[in-house]
């Protein structure tokens, strides 16, 4: 794990046994919460930016023997933007600012010292190949998905082979709301057909132009 070298076997297995059996550790760094200045370690997983805070003792204190425990978790899927900046200290050292959004939340957290500096960059680059790999593997399965609404209707004879294949080759693009509203009319026109109220010349003229209007991409349609 990024950084791991920067802390004891003790706060590592602390900080491992907070993580969910199929979590990997990625990264983490020490930063600090804005505006509170309240000093955290960062956890970087496959799957979340974990906070994580010392626990304090019954007396409200934090000793050498705190264990580390999770204050907040966030999806990365649910990240939208992250921004950084590095900038310098009034006694000339240099710190990275992280801020990042999510769900309509903004997170602005800075290294917790010049010391860590190097830390807090390395973790945020690690934090931004993490997200955009989480952007990639959604939007593969998402076009996994539509294709699979696709497959199946070429597998109940409502699209023929050729169909099947325009309407394969239009995905990219389209949303998930937009193949579920052209999925939903070409049953609706199937079993109009069926029912004898659409003639078979009918059926496929209307099939097409479900096809070339329905599924293209919304940056497109206007």
């Amino acid at each position: 794990m990024l950084n791991a070298d920067r802390y004891s076997p003790e706060i590592l297995a602390s900080i491992h046994s907070g993580l969910e059996p199929d979590e990997e550790g990625l990264a983490l760094s020490e930063f600090v919460v804005m505006p509170t200045f309240q000093k955290i370690t960062v956890v970087l997983t496959n799957r979340h930016i974990r906070f994580m805070g010392f626990k304090p003792n019954w007396r409200g204190q934090v000793t050498k023997d705190s264990a580390l425990v999770l204050n907040t978790a966030i999806s990365l899927h649910a990240i939208s933007a992250i921004t950084t900046a590095e900038l310098k200290t009034i006694f000339g050292g240099k710190e990275m600012t992280l801020i990042f959004y999510w769900e309509g939340h903004k997170e602005d957290i800075v290294t917790a010292a010049s010391a860590w500096f190097d830390a807090g960059k390395a973790f945020t680059e690690k934090f931004k190949e993490a997200v955009a790999k989480k952007e990639v593997a959604s939007s593969s399965a998402s076009m996994a998905d539509e294709l699979q609404k696709l497959t199946q209707l070429n597998k109940e004879g409502i699209l023929s082979e050729e169909e099947y294949n325009r309407a394969k080759n239009q995905l990219i693009g389209v949303s998930s709301s937009q193949v579920d509203e052209a999925t939903k009319l070409l049953r609706q026109l199937h079993d109009l057909h069926k029912q004898g109220v659409l003639s078979e010349s009918e059926f496929n003229m209307k099939k097409w132009d479900v096809l070339s209007h329905r599924l293209i991409p919304k940056d497109k349609s206007s």
